[in-house]
Order: C-alpha cells, then structure tokens, then sequence
C-alpha cells in the first residue's frame, strides 16, 4: 500500500508566538498582555501546549502537512518524527510540525512506537480522514499504539497464581473490569482504580490469565494547534485498548481487555461533527476443553462497547465487555463470569477495558461524537 506523507521542513531563523493573541496567557490567568518568568520559562516562542503537554521547536514549520494516502509512523525510529524539539519534553514525543496540517478523507495515520505522537500546527489541524493510536489484537501477536502500556498503572491485583482464574482489565479513565474466579472459586484479578493522567501517556494493559494475552493499553496523541481543530463528519480520531485474548488451553483464563488511551486536543477552537473515541477492549473468555474467545478491540462508533470473548467454551468463563462513555452505569467495563462447569478446572472469563482520557485545552467547544466525555 502507497504510504506518502509531506512532512514540514524546520529553517533556523523562522519564529511564532504562540502567546501574542493571549491564548496561551489566558489559560495561566495572564490577559492583559504582561509575562511573568513561569509562563516564559515553559510556553514561549515556537511553543503550543498546556498542562499535561507543550511542545517547543528550535524554530517554527515553513511548510504545511499533507496526509494523502495510508502512512504508518513508527514513534522510534520513523523519519517523519522532528528532532527539532527543545525544553523538559525534548525528545520524549514523535512531533509531526507545519504550518497547517490536513488529514485527506480516505486517509488513515496511523502510529505505533513508545512515544506518544503529536501533530503541531502554527494554524489549523483539519481531520477529514482517521487518525488511529489505538492497540488492536489483530490476531496474535497484538499491536501497541503509539505510547500504549505506559508504565504507572498502580498496583492491581493478579489472578490466582494457577492461572484458572480470568486477568483482570486495563485502568485509565475508569477502572477496568475484575477477573471471573473459576469454578473451583480460584480468584480472578481485580483491577486498579482509575488514573488521572499527569502527562502525555497512553492506557494500561489488561493482564493476562495461564495461556492467553492481554489486551494493549491505548496510545497518547496530542493536536496541538495555535487557531483550530476541526474533525469532520468523515474525520475521526481513535485511541482504543485493545481486546484481550481467550485461552488456546483448558481450564486456564481469560485475558483483560485493554484501557482506552490520551487524546489531548488543543486550540482556542476545538470542533465538528466527528468521532473522538478512546473506549476499553473487550475480555477474553476461559476455557474448559474448547479454546475461549478472544475479546474485541473497541468499535469505531463511540456508543458501542467492544464485545467480551464468549461462546467459544461452553462451560468457561465469558469475558466482560470494554467500557465506554463516562466508564459507570451500564456502560462500565463488565467483569469477567467465572466458569460455568462442575467441579474446579473451568477457567474464570477476563474483565474488560476501561475507558481513556480525552482533555480538551482552551476551547469551548468539542467534537460532537465522543467518549468518553472530554475534561
């Protein structure tokens, strides 16, 4: 498949002031024009950002960012990712810079790696297309998005350590679904509570019961645009955990769907009819003779819960379904069931996903389809 991305060249000399229409001041409580050493010191000249992300360039972007066609972006080691950044974040983020950036209809970007990806625009980031950090099961082995399985997830608990019972699912915006104990009340995993993200990173993974895989956290994506962000009716921006695997093994369990991941969007305008969407995978399901189910990636419409794995061993456990909106009520992450058989070798069925984070900065206004809901 053609992969085509026009990347902005970087030319020392060149500058903007991201704080000299008060966008960025505002947000610190400074409006009338004056600087303090603090707000200089993070956010200046060839910088955008806020709290959980800024970014800053040795110099600004000469030229805008088309992306015409399918291109995958690896974070590590891509050549589109500018090594032209400076400050505390330098190096921490594969940054795609210009002067404006526009995502065609029909194009995907899509980004796998361990750093965080972030797309810089000194004007508009426009989204007719799909931008996916999402983690996917795509089989076995599974694929991470860019800056999914962070690191800090806290301190969950593992299934019983014979494997039977089902891995507990991923945490982020909301905590993840627990592990269904098999038959024999061998326990399943319990998730941890939901973490507030204190910079950019992508969701936790699930845990994996005897014999199967968890499902991957979801990426980190910035968009960072000095004037505005605009996702379309055609455009949208995915960052879904990912679905954990059912056991190829009897009587072992399930693994925990993946957390949704960050999706920060940052302008004075945030708009459009598009999807923002950064739900939690589905569990996978136990097995008792028949190999379980895998769980589903989270869906591409924001109102629909990634599937639990199920019906694939009679009498294991099902998974429980990734979670989406605000991550309670009936949209919560299910927990994993315990296996239905008689005596103690059903395998307990993995908890679900929760949901991510999506932070909105400056602007009043969100995209219209979203979840979870923006803070």
């Amino acid at each position: 498949m053609t992969r085509e991305l026009v990347v902005a060249a970087l030319v020392a000399g060149c500058s903007f002031n991201p704080s000299s229409n008060g966008a960025i001041d505002a947000k610190r409580g400074i409006t009338d024009g004056s600087k303090d050493s603090s707000v200089d010191a993070s956010v200046g000249s060839n910088c955008l950002g806020d709290s959980l992300v800024v970014v800053c360039l040795g110099s600004a972007p000469t030229e805008p960012v088309m992306i015409g066609s399918d291109t995958a972006i690896d974070t590590d080691t891509g050549p589109q990712c500018s090594q032209d950044t400076t400050g505390a974040t330098a190096g921490k983020f594969c940054v795609v810079a210009g002067t404006m950036i526009g995502v065609m209809q029909g194009s995907t970007l899509s980004a796998t790696g361990h750093r965080p990806l972030v797309l810089f625009s000194t004007s508009t980031i426009k989204i007719d297309g799909t931008i996916d950090v999402s983690s996917h099961i795509d089989g076995k082995p599974q694929l991470i998005g860019a800056g999914g399985d962070a690191g800090d997830c806290g301190t969950p608990t593992a299934p019983d350590a014979t494997g039977i019972g089902g891995g507990y699912g991923g945490s982020f915006g909301s905590p993840g679904g627990d592990g269904g104990s098999d038959s024999g009340f061998k326990a399943g995993g319990i998730a941890n509570a939901a973490i507030v993200p204190t910079e950019l990173r992508g969701g936790c993974p699930g845990f994996a019961g005897s014999d199967s895989a968890p499902g991957h956290g979801g990426g980190a994506l910035a968009l960072l645009a000095s004037d505005s962000i605009n996702v379309s009716m055609m455009g949208s921006v995915f960052a879904s955990g990912g679905g954990g695997s059912g056991t190829g093994h009897a009587n072992r369990g399930g693994g925990g769907g993946g957390a949704g991941g960050l999706i920060v969007l940052d302008a004075s305008m945030v708009m459009g009819p598009g999807r923002v969407v950064a739900n939690g995978g589905g569990g996978g399901e136990g097995a008792a003779g028949n190999d379980g189910n895998d769980g589903s990636d989270a869906p591409e419409d924001p109102m629909m819960a990634a599937a639990a794995g199920a019906d694939g061993s009679p009498s294991g456990g099902d998974g429980g379904s990734g979670a989406l909106g605000d991550g309670t009520g009936p949209n919560a992450a299910g927990s994993g069931h315990a296996g239905s058989g008689v005596g103690t070798t059903d395998g307990g069925g993995a908890g679900g996903g929760g949901v991510g984070v999506i932070k909105v900065f400056k602007s009043t206004t969100v995209p219209a389809m979203t979840s979870p809901p923006p803070s």
